[in-house]
């Protein structure tokens, strides 16, 4: 019997790739667990596997819906998308107030579980009372993004609650003065100036700037010129091209490289070729490990030996506030390496090699391509064979997948990584050097 080690090749031709794809179909590498409503959990395990329903990844994050939501969105499956995206606008319907709230100043964003949550029951759409780094500004830059871009594709219809919700987050980031604003961001983590999340909202605005003539600019006593959200692009930018090629300047929580930036690159498209390069040169030089990507330098979730260091109930814990405490039990060089990353950086090479015909960068989207395939999970796991996880870490001296496996985001990377790659062999750009 075949093993996907013996698939993954060096180059590749439309039909060697079609046998990794149709093994990994068969394996069900590409079945996205979704609740009745159109939501997707964060991972997916039995709900009677007791030894990691402390994960809590029952609960549904904004973000990791916008990521999966693209993926299907890439594949032409748009019922898919729309369902999804139709669910997300009736939880922020129900919660509008808190928007409003915010906007009229009569509620603090400064207390982050004020904020719009970006993470909640799927099931119920019910928040969540515990507090938790809601103060996430790329995850609604990542909504407005795609809806917009469904909008503008004619693949939805402004309905008044779409309308209503775009609206009203644009109003609620240029009250928080995103550009400025300190958000725990993609890693839901300490709140700093991040330039991953600045970006990410500035690709929402941009998309919303270019459907505003079907928005009409008011709902109700809500109204939103299209003066304002040049605004807000415009401090964006600005604020966003002091601190690039870097995640953060802030004084006191400097941080150079982090791998959030790559999603700048894809799917958002908001630096430019020469900011592009610099980031994913800073990633390869610093982050990039054998078995994954660090998000950063220095993090400590899934550090080794994370499960002997921590009880379940503190491993996924919100430690936006006091960081410090969990980077006491990191050791140099024991960062988590993550799963998402490199079949995007697959993808972003992918798309230069369709623009460029360059053979450089074709080399580079295999490298990375199969990077990702070994990745997945062997035979012999005890998490399961064949899964997609979010990452490696080091316990006992050996580098294994953490509990989160497998993370519907990572396989939706992994999706959009072989779609581009079978993209790019379907179009013959590659069939006269390979």
């Amino acid at each position: 019997m075949k093993k996907l080690s013996d698939l993954i090749r060096q180059t590749y031709t439309l039909t060697t790739l079609n046998e990794i794809i149709y093994f990994l179909e068969d394996k069900g590498i590409f079945d996205f667990p979704v609740l009745n409503n159109g939501l997707f959990p964060a991972a997916h395990y039995s709900s009677t596997d007791n030894e990691r329903n402390y994960l809590n990844y029952d609960f549904v994050w904004l973000r990791d819906n916008i990521h999966i939501a693209h993926t299907h969105y890439i594949l032409g499956k748009y019922d898919i998308v729309k369902k999804n995206i139709n669910t997300l606008i009736s939880f922020y319907i129900k919660y509008l107030w808190r928007f409003e709230k915010i906007i009229n100043n009569k509620l603090s964003y400064n207390t982050p579980n004020n904020r719009p949550h970006i993470r909640f029951y799927g099931e119920t759409l019910e928040e969540c009372p515990v507090k938790w780094a809601h103060a996430q500004n790329d995850a609604f830059g990542a909504f407005i993004w795609l809806l917009c871009k469904l909008i503008d594709e004619d693949i939805l219809v402004v309905t008044q609650d779409i309308k209503c919700i775009l609206l009203v987050t644009v109003k609620y980031l240029i009250i928080i003065k995103y550009w400025e604003d300190e958000d725990s961001g993609y890693w839901e983590e300490t709140r700093k100036i991040n330039a991953s999340s600045i970006g990410t909202v500035i690709a929402g605005l941009q998309m919303m700037n270019k459907i505003y003539p079907k928005l009409n600019g008011k709902f109700g006593k809500l109204s939103v010129d299209s003066s304002e959200i040049n605004y807000a692009l415009r401090k964006g930018k600005i604020a966003l091209k002091k601190i690039l090629p870097y995640e953060s300047i802030q004084n006191g929580k400097e941080r150079k490289v982090d791998a959030a930036l790559i999603f700048l690159i894809y799917p958002y498209n908001v630096v430019s070729d020469i900011i592009s390069k610099m980031i994913l040169k800073n990633v390869k030089n610093s982050l990039e490990g054998k078995y994954g990507i660090r998000r950063y330098l220095g993090d400590s979730f899934w550090c080794s030996n994370y499960k002997c260091k921590l009880s379940p109930e503190d491993r996924t814990k919100n430690f936006s506030d006091h960081l410090a405490e969990r980077d006491t039990l990191f050791e140099s060089g024991t960062e988590a390496q993550w799963c998402i990353f490199d079949s995007i950086i697959s993808t972003i090479y992918g798309h230069e090699y369709l623009k460029t015909k360059e053979k450089f960068f074709l080399e580079k989207q295999i490298y990375y391509l199969n990077r990702s395939l070994y990745q997945i999970t062997s035979e012999n796991c005890p998490l399961g064979a064949y899964k997609c996880p979010e990452a490696y870490y080091l316990s006992n001296g050996l580098w294994i997948p953490n509990d989160a496996t497998p993370l519907l985001w990572s396989q939706a990377n992994l999706c959009i990584a072989l779609t581009c790659m079978k993209t790019v062999l379907v179009k013959n750009l590659s069939f006269d050097i390979l």
